[in-house]
């Protein structure tokens, strides 16, 4: 009896594990854009039998078809009127897709994904911003470029040294299909920052709830947002070309909007000037809220700030931001009158009479 269900047992993990290395095998193919790994699949989308996975010392657990699905997720680029791929999506319904669009159906190596609309059909509404001065200078200043990257192909470095603006999807391309890897194989800083280098904009582009944003908080730019950012530069590299006196891609076609007034602030904290980093710190604090908070995020680490300011400045700002915002929308006065200011510098001077 012992025997027999020892028998079952092993039986049971092999039929487990041999559906996972025959998914893992035909996810391969898909990855790597062979059309033949989209048929393999299909039969898994009626498939209710459990897989058992196991990722490092993990194991987990979940249907057939729910592996499938996430494998198609993960590797097309299907427009919501060419497939919806979701739980209703079954074995019949992706075979007829697949037989109606067989010629149709390409495999793009800038996205690792199959498609049937091309990237560079795809529009996408964006917003272009010049960088600040210091963002700038912090960035050139930065000792690591591109010949340390070692995520950068051969290729797209030749394309760099000789200026040409390819470059610029290619990097971006490396972005999305990135997207999955850990920090420690891909670096998303990196990637942006070269392109900030390379044409001193900053690249507003709608996220995954349609919201226009600039690439600042690089942790929450979400795969909607990689997508959009690479669909820009696929549909818009041919807008720049190099400019040798300026070392950087200037866009021909449309002219970046200058920074905004809080990002010249930004740069006024740095004086050796207290009444100036003062100054620019209180303009700041009372500034556009969402700008603020942004700032605060992407120069915490980057600049040193004047003395004479808070202890650190760059995690009061945003709070500070936040309680101005609320002020606002509540009607509650925040700033004092010239009079009492008047009082309270006399009493900072040792000025005030004990009348007044």
């Amino acid at each position: 009896m012992k025997r027999i269900i020892l028998f079952l047992l092993l039986h049971i993990n092999f039929s487990c594990f041999s559906q996972q290395a025959e998914i893992a095998k035909i996810s391969k193919q898909i990855h790597s854009g062979k059309f033949i790994g989209l048929k393999k699949l299909s039969k898994y989308l009626d498939s209710e039998k459990i897989l058992i996975e196991k990722v490092h010392n993990y194991t987990f657990e979940r249907k057939e078809k729910s592996a499938a699905i996430e494998i198609l997720r993960e590797n097309s680029l299907f427009l919501p009127d060419e497939l919806i791929i979701d739980s209703n999506l079954n074995a019949t319904k992706f075979n007829l897709f697949l037989k109606e669009n067989s010629r149709k159906i390409t495999y793009c190596q800038l996205s690792n994904s199959f498609l049937i609309t091309p990237l560079s059909d795809r529009k996408v509404d964006y917003q272009l911003k010049k960088l600040a001065k210091k963002e700038l200078e912090s960035l050139r200043d930065n000792q690591y470029y591109f010949e340390n990257y070692f995520w950068i192909s051969i290729t797209v470095k030749k394309l760099i040294v000789e200026n040409n603006p390819e470059c610029l999807k290619s990097i971006a391309a490396y972005l999305y299909k990135n997207r999955n890897l850990n920090s420690y194989i891909f670096d998303e800083d990196e990637s942006i920052e070269l392109l900030k280098k390379l044409t001193n904009i900053d690249l507003a582009i709608p996220n995954v709830e349609g919201k226009i944003n600039y690439i600042l908080d690089y942790n929450n730019f979400d795969d909607a947002a990689k997508l959009n950012h690479l669909n820009y530069w696929v549909n818009h590299f041919k807008d720049y070309e190099w400019n040798s006196s300026l070392n950087m891609f200037v866009n021909k076609i449309k002219k970046a909007s200058e920074p905004s007034i809080e990002s010249l602030l930004i740069e006024k904290l740095t004086s050796g000037n207290d009444s100036t980093a003062i100054d620019a710190f209180t303009k700041l604090s009372t500034g556009d809220t969402l700008e603020v908070i942004k700032l605060s995020e992407q120069y915490e680490n980057n600049i040193i700030y004047n003395r004479s300011l808070p202890i650190f400045a760059f995690e009061f700002l945003p709070q500070m931001a936040r309680l101005v915002q609320y002020c606002r929308d509540n009607e509650v006065d925040f700033q004092i009158s010239i009079e009492l200011k008047k009082i309270l510098l006399k009493l900072q001077n040792n000025t005030l009479t004990f009348v007044q």
